[in-house]
């Protein structure tokens, strides 16, 4: 971005709410809880949802550390900085040694001036056979964080990097080449702004940041955590906006927040970061799941293993799983951040720790059997 900009606030909105709101509770120690077995010790940056690929590798998103090219306004507050590059990247882990690969790079970050809280590459996944199967199937999925409406007017390869891929669903080959199938981002803040009825007292509206996916056969559903939206894209781009969920049961922010979505034998459930539950059961209203047993202060990364979910509390620093009945059980505990979580080989849980922050994050496992 051109020095020209630098100085001129670049508000976000919803890109950076949930740093923001992370941010607040203040940062924990970069290590693993008691209890867990570390998988990738360090080295991940701002590493968020996981998933399982066709040749048994465990894949991870990280939302990178932002770059050089700084304007005032970040997480932090007004006083602070968003910093922009393209640091962000999908890397592979082999889960029996932690050895790693990286898979994509290049893909636009945003984070605060020391790395930290930064948005980017958040949700991936491979569409699973059944509900359940560990393993995925190609192409690899990947969901860029925002929309191109804050970045500004000019000519340079940061700025076009911006408007390529802000809010873009990405399709990755085998190669590691990526394609941009869909404008999720930007469409969903069109959609905020031809609904603004809905929410008419939302101060982020319009705006959208399209986070969690789950790829299916022919189709691959996201959660915008903005627009507050289940979507529907489908392999030729188009995109339908399913679902929109309202401001009910709210704790820690004052819009639903949608993190991440995920489809069971039980039906299509989607978490959100005030720590609730929803059921998509066909209509533009979803059911919201009446929770009972452990408390869950947030939901920030959901997997299945066919008939649990399993969710990542990331203010709670916890891993639990909730049944049919929506009785939350909680497994473990004592993480930082804690992002993605996905289901491995053995119902082992694969969970990102220290998920917003530059080089300290990691992989850890949980055996659930």
């Amino acid at each position: 971005m051109s020095s020209s900009v630098r100085n001129k606030p670049l508000v976000f909105g919803a890109v950076l709410s949930i740093a923001a709101g992370m941010l607040l509770l203040g940062a924990g120690p970069a290590s693993a809880a008691p209890g867990w077995t570390v998988v990738v010790p360090s080295g991940l940056d701002n590493p968020r949802h996981l998933s399982f690929g066709p040749n048994g590798q465990l894949y991870v998103a990280e939302a990178g550390r932002g770059g050089s090219t700084c304007v005032s306004g970040g997480p932090g507050g007004p006083e602070s900085e968003s910093c922009f590059g393209t640091t962000s990247k999908v890397t592979a882990v082999d889960v029996s040694t932690g050895a790693t690969r990286t898979v994509v790079d290049g893909l636009f970050s945003i984070a605060g001036s020391d790395g930290s809280f930064a948005t980017g590459a958040d949700g991936l996944s491979f569409m699973k056979p059944r509900a359940g199967h560990y393993k995925g199937t190609g192409p690899l999925w990947v969901q860029m964080s925002g929309n191109t409406a804050p970045v500004p007017p000019g000519d340079n390869p940061l700025l076009n990097a911006g408007r390529a891929q802000l809010g873009q669903l990405l399709r990755v080959g085998d190669d590691g080449t990526w394609t941009a199938v869909a404008p999720v981002g930007d469409t969903d803040r069109q959609w905020t702004v031809d609904h603004a009825s809905l929410d008419p007292n939302n101060p982020e509206w319009p705006d959208a940041n399209p986070y969690g996916i789950a790829a299916a056969p022919g189709r691959v559903y996201v959660t915008d955590a903005a627009a507050n939206t289940l979507d529907l894209v489908r392999p030729n781009g188009s995109i339908s906006v399913l679902a929109y969920f309202p401001n009910t049961n709210l704790t820690q922010f004052s819009d639903a927040v949608p993190t991440c979505v995920v489809q069971t034998s039980h039906g299509i459930y989607v978490g959100d970061l005030n720590g609730q539950l929803w059921r998509y059961t066909g209509s533009f209203t979803p059911e919201h799941v009446t929770l009972s047993g452990d408390p869950l202060a947030s939901i920030e990364g959901c997997a299945t293993d066919g008939n649990h979910v399993y969710v990542v509390d990331m203010f709670g620093g916890q891993v639990a799983r909730i049944d049919a009945t929506g009785q939350v059980t909680s497994l473990a505990q004592g993480l930082t951040f804690p992002g993605g979580v996905a289901v491995g080989p053995n119902h082992a849980l694969y969970v990102t720790n220290n998920g917003v922050s530059s080089e300290t994050g990691q992989i850890v496992r949980l055996s659930t059997s």
